[in-house]
């Protein structure tokens, strides 16, 4: 069992001992899915999708800039091995694209002002060697492959979607890790076609293989000339990963980029570059050279789990709604206190809503398509530990209770104001004016002034989105997963 989904098991391996006790049964009755073949089922994938669409088109224009830390179930091919048991973790950004100016090293990714409804999808994986990430140009390639949700997803699709992404250069410059190449040449691949056959549903089509859950995050600042301050500081984070990377691979003395399912896995970048604005708390990564027991043993209670990186993330972002909490919050992180600072952008904010996108069902020949998701409880785990010490000992099993943080994240899924944009504006309009009614922001030290300003036209914007919404109302199915 593997802690992130890999092409290389040996480097993302959870110790047999930790998975036994984690998690028993993650997906959930795979063997009992039928081929979905219906025009039924065609019909009602199209138009899931094209309300996904419209409702991904309505927050564009509220928010120029957003990231998107995503988190998918787990991988089963119908022919080949399974994927990690806590699924995949990757990341979209809306208002960034593919910088281009260095054609011949490590991919980056720039501001991207000429085309502002650009959205990238950026995936780590285990296999790369040069670099941290890889980019997908956009946001249709990334989740679906640009393929229909009412057509068949067979062997010749699958075909057609590994050459799309080599042409569009989702492996642009990037080399696997040296051992993946006595594979590629036993397949008779090279070893780009050899990253795209293997990634696919994990780097680019993700919907394909799998489903996926989203906490979607406004980076618009209120700084004036500052809007996207907060966007040009995830870029530049992710730019230096690629690049700290491609200067490995090419020093004699070191490895190159050194996945690790526990120090530095698929979700440790996304944590991370939300961690650089001050919004969830970093994650260490590796330290220069080998991976040591005791780095291992010391972050275990620190994972990068993509469903909890997801809904941490959420929580984060609505947590703080009274003064004291956000201050302490401010003066406790100061990345958190650096944003605020330099561009007007506190994480809790309007705006921030789940998304839940379902997996190819309709005639999909190539992948097991049943959800589910895998959160990490240390509370389950500890309650696991004594229920089998308990069984042992008295040969009887006892219940187990439904895992906690999934049990609050399908509860935040049913609220409004988690999945609606709308509703979400409304709750927070009112949570901007109690907050401005706090006599603790006129004390005069220049953090509450700044709290104040940025409370104030943060208030001023969402009744802005409101009207706006007035004249362009939603659909709530449309943004409801």
């Amino acid at each position: 069992m593997k802690l992130c989904d890999s092409m290389k098991t040996s480097s993302c391996a959870i110790p047999v001992t930790l998975a036994i006790l984690v998690f028993q049964a993650l997906a959930p009755a795979l063997s009992s899915q039928a081929l979905a073949d219906t025009p039924e089922v065609a019909a009602r994938n199209k138009d899931i999708r094209q309300r996904k669409e419209a409702a991904n088109d309505l927050y564009d224009q509220l928010f120029p800039y957003y990231f998107e830390a995503c988190a998918t179930s787990s991988f089963h091919p119908l022919n080949g091995k399974d994927g990690g048991a806590f699924g995949h973790g990757i990341m979209l950004i809306h208002g960034a694209c593919r910088d281009s100016s260095s054609p011949n090293g490590p991919q980056q990714i720039r501001f991207c002002s000429e085309n502002p409804d650009s959205t990238i999808g950026i995936s780590t994986d285990a296999q790369y060697h040069n670099v941290n990430w890889t980019i997908v140009d956009t946001r249709s390639a990334m989740l679906y492959g640009d393929h229909p949700a009412d057509q068949p997803f067979t062997a010749d699709t699958r075909l057609k979607l590994i050459e799309k992404s080599l042409a569009e250069g989702v492996y642009q410059n990037v080399v696997a890790k040296p051992w993946n190449e006595k594979e590629a040449l036993t397949m008779g691949l090279t070893l780009n076609q050899w990253m795209a056959q293997f990634g696919l549903g994990t780097d680019y089509a993700l919907t394909m293989a799998r489903s996926v859950s989203c906490t979607r995050v406004p980076l618009v600042g209120t700084k004036k000339g500052r809007e996207n301050g907060p966007l040009l500081e995830v870029i530049a984070y992710l730019n230096h990963l690629n690049q700290k990377a491609w200067a490995a691979a090419n020093d004699d003395k070191q490895l190159g980029y050194q996945y690790e399912y526990m120090v530095d896995n698929c979700t440790h970048p996304t944590a991370n570059a939300l961690a650089h604005i001050g919004l969830v708390h970093k994650r260490n990564t590796r330290l220069p050279g080998p991976v040591t027991s005791t780095q291992k043993i010391s972050r275990q209670i620190d994972f990068a789990i993509p469903y909890n990186v997801m809904f941490e993330t959420y929580k984060e972002s609505i947590v703080r709604t009274r003064v004291e909490p956000i201050i302490r919050n401010l003066l406790e992180k100061p990345e958190a206190l650096a944003s605020l600072r330099e561009s007007g952008w506190i994480g809790s904010q309007a705006g921030v809503i789940l998304e839940e996108l379902p997996s190819h069902t309709y005639q999909n020949s190539v992948f097991y398509t049943a959800i589910s998701r895998a959160f990490f409880s240390f509370t389950k785990y500890f309650r696991e530990e004594l229920n089998s010490i308990f069984a042992r000992w008295t040969g009887v099993k006892p219940l187990t209770e439904d895992d906690i943080l999934l049990r609050e994240y399908e509860q935040e899924l049913k609220k409004p104001e988690a999945v609606e944009i709308t509703a979400n504006l409304r709750k927070w309009k009112r949570i901007y004016e109690d907050l401005l009614k706090d006599p603790q922001l006129s004390n005069g030290r220049e953090i509450e002034t700044l709290l104040k300003e940025h409370l104030q036209a943060k208030l001023a914007n969402t009744q802005e989105l409101l009207a706006r919404l007035q004249t362009q109302p939603e659909t709530p199915t449309a943004v409801r997963p």
